[in-house]
């Protein structure tokens, strides 16, 4: 998940908008390569209120949900937009090779069963998504 208010800086999306805001390179601890499915926040509370709307049906009382854009990106590939959506000219600096031990590489959701029996689904794309998250953490991290 991500999105405007995250100060997780181990976090890939708020560590990146931090050194961009700061003209510093982005650090990508891989190589780049692993990929995980990116849900916007708001699309996420979307989603936990899809689930809560439909617990005055018994026959939903502990179902499992997944929910997510049901499509994978690189780390690089979100680095990349956000670098392009700063406006910035800047090289990530990759320090890392593969996987980094204990992360799994390629992790991403299917989202059919909450699409098809509750109607939930993402309304924010990939870039438009990264594009409001960048402004906010430029106007919220910027130096005054």
């Amino acid at each position: 998940m991500y999105g405007g208010g995250d100060f997780n800086f181990s976090r890939i999306v708020p560590d990146t908008a931090r050194a961009l805001v700061r003209g510093e390179r982005p650090v990508i601890r891989s190589d780049g390569t692993p990929e995980r499915d990116y849900i916007h926040a708001p699309d996420a509370v979307d989603a936990y209120l899809a689930i809560a709307n439909s617990l005055d049906d018994p026959a939903m009382h502990g179902r499992a949900w997944n929910a997510g854009a049901g499509r994978p990106y690189s780390v690089r590939e979100i680095v990349d937009r956000l670098v392009a959506d700063s406006g910035r000219d800047a090289e990530p600096d990759v320090q890392g090779e593969g996987t980094p031990n204990g992360e799994i590489d390629r992790e991403f959701l299917d989202s059919s069963r909450i699409r098809e029996e509750l109607g939930w689904e993402p309304r924010w794309e990939l870039d438009d998504g990264l594009r409001e998250t960048w402004a906010w953490y430029e106007r919220h991290l910027r130096r005054d």
